[in-house]
C-alpha cells in the first residue's frame, strides 16, 4: 500500500484502504495514517496509529537533527553535497524536508520516483511527508 500511496489517495480508493482495518500495524513501522485517515475515517484504531506514526517520526528527529549541520534547499543539494556522506544523504534529506528547507512539493516528487520503495528510508520519508501535508502541529 505504501508503494503506491500518492495514486490511493489521488483516486480516494476507500475499498483498498479499508483493507487496512485487516491488517496489524505495529508500533515499530513506519506507516503513513494520515491521508488515509482523512479519506476512509471508520479505520480502526486512527488515533492509535497516528501515535504510533508520531512517535517514529520525532524519536528519528531526535536522534539525527544535530547529525545534519548543512542546510540544503532541494533533493538535488543534499545529493551534491561533499560533505554528507553517501550513506547519510537519506537522513539528511528527511531533516531538511522536517525543516521545511525543502518544500514538501519537491519531497512529494522525490518519493514519487524513489527506486526503492520498500526501504526504510523511503517510508520514513513518506510518514514524514504524509505527517506534514495533513498537520499544522509540529513535531517537536
Amino acid at each position: 500500500m505504501m508503494k503506491n500511496y500518492f495514486s490511493i489517495i489521488e483516486e480516494e480508493n476507500v475499498p483498498l484502504i479499508k483493507l487496512l482495518n485487516h491488517q496489524r500495524i505495529r508500533s515499530s513501522d513506519f506507516f503513513p495514517i494520515h491521508s488515509f485517515s482523512k479519506i476512509c475515517p471508520e479505520l480502526l484504531n486512527i488515533e492509535q496509529y497516528k501515535q504510533y506514526q508520531k512517535n517514529k517520526l520525532t524519536k528519528f528527529i531526535s536522534r539525527n537533527q544535530d547529525r545534519h549541520t548543512t542546510f540544503n534547499t532541494s533533493v538535488g543539494a543534499v545529493f551534491d553535497n561533499s560533505d554528507i556522506s553517501t550513506t547519510a544523504k537519506e537522513g539528511a534529506i528527511f531533516i531538511e524536508v522536517y525543516r521545511r528547507n525543502i518544500s514538501l512539493d519537491e519531497c512529494k516528487q522525490y518519493l514519487e520516483n524513489h527506486s526503492d520503495k520498500d526501504s526504510t528510508h523511503y517510508r520514513r520519508l513518506l510518514c514524514l511527508y504524509d505527517y506534514m501535508i495533513n498537520n499544522t502541529e509540529p513535531l517537536l
